[in-house]
């Protein structure tokens, strides 16, 4: 299934556009810890965490999103279209470096970058990038992690034995 489709009212023949939206899945506590402080909270501003949670980007790239692309982008492209796919930039900076091609014409995949901008108490949503790139470059960015030097590593495991 696709994630939406947005289609143009009245149009001969019929122009639309198929839209996948990955948000960054957490690991850790449950959300509903979150929603249920923000119930009851009366405070301005970004909410302190209320359990240990922390974004997921390994699993929201390579292990939800890269499955979707691969199955979706063959099917849309030989129909002539392009899938729209829209992550925030946290996300869309997590993913290796993905060549880009030059023009809409070339690409399998059109990436809209969103970002929020605060406005006092309040956050809005504003577009911060768009990128073109094909199936082939859009998966390699999503496997290719950055990998942690082995020093950060043996740290981290340090840590996790102390506790």
């Amino acid at each position: 299934m696709i994630d939406m489709v947005l289609v143009s009212p009245n149009s001969a023949p019929i122009r639309w556009c198929a839209v996948e939206i990955q948000a960054v899945y957490f690991s850790g506590a449950k959300m509903s810890h979150e929603i249920d402080y923000l119930k009851v909270s009366d405070e301005s501003g970004v909410p302190p965490p209320q359990k240990k949670r922390h974004p997921d980007f390994r699993s929201s790239g390579p292990k939800r999103l890269m499955p979707q692309l691969q199955i979706k982008v063959p099917t849309i492209a030989r129909w002539g279209y392009k899938l729209a796919v829209v992550v925030d930039r946290s996300f869309w900076e997590s993913l290796a470096p993905m060549d880009e091609v030059d023009h809409v014409s070339n690409s399998d995949v059109v990436w809209f970058v969103a970002d929020y901008q605060s406005d006092g108490d309040r956050f809005r949503l504003i577009q911060h990038s768009v990128h073109y790139t094909t199936l082939g470059r859009a998966v390699e960015g999503l496997t290719a992690g950055k990998p942690v030097p082995l020093p950060e590593f043996e740290q981290s495991l340090h840590r996790k034995l102390k506790s």
